[in-house]
């Protein structure tokens, strides 16, 4: 929201010293990551202002522990894919012609829970995508795997489509002779 946006952005500058001044134009769009609509008019908004991204930072990390039912986005897709996964798909397709020098960059955060042997990844059941039978089947789907909902899963199952994703966009990108890395990170 755009309290929590400005938050973000007096602290960078209180905490620069006026390095960043000559670093160029920081811009945090608003947007509701569990509505693609939202998405797309944010998009499209910025792909007529012909906006260059230098950074693109993909930071979603819902996470909504001990519910024992989905709750659902605007599109009827489980809340925590939709914004932890989805939503960043579907923005780096929508804003890829923006991130189109080799000067730019992509970070996806994601966190060490998508893997079994981590720390966080060991407790309760294990991020699994199986034959991502639940997301074939259509909107609606409690888990990515087919299963009945469990919110822990859920958000290690968004946190290895992360990891999964950038994988593929960086090999995407690199097939298009385009040298963005694509940053996945744990905090």
């Amino acid at each position: 929201n755009l309290a929590r946006a400005n938050g973000v952005l007096t602290n960078l500058f209180n905490q620069s010293s006026g390095e960043l001044s000559n670093k160029g134009e920081i811009y945090t769009p608003i947007m509701d990551l569990s509505d693609l609509k939202s998405i797309d008019l944010l998009c499209t908004k910025l792909r007529k202002s012909r906006l260059n991204i230098d950074i693109l930072i993909l930071n979603a990390g819902l996470q909504y522990t001990g519910s024992k039912s989905p709750r659902w986005s605007e599109q009827g897709i489980e809340l925590t894919f939709a914004v932890n996964h989805l939503s960043h798909f579907y923005l780096i397709q929508k804003l890829l012609p923006l991130i189109n020098n080799n000067n730019s960059k992509i970070i996806i955060t994601s966190s060490e829970v998508h893997n079994p042997i981590s720390s966080g990844g060991r407790v309760g059941a294990k991020a699994s995508l199986g034959n991502l039978s639940g997301l074939v089947s259509g909107s609606r789907f409690e888990m990515i795997d087919g299963n009945q909902f469990n919110a822990d899963k859920a958000y290690k199952d968004s946190k290895l489509c992360n990891i999964l994703f950038a994988k593929e966009l960086s090999n995407r990108l690199n097939k298009k002779g385009l040298s963005i890395p694509v940053i996945a990170w744990a905090p």
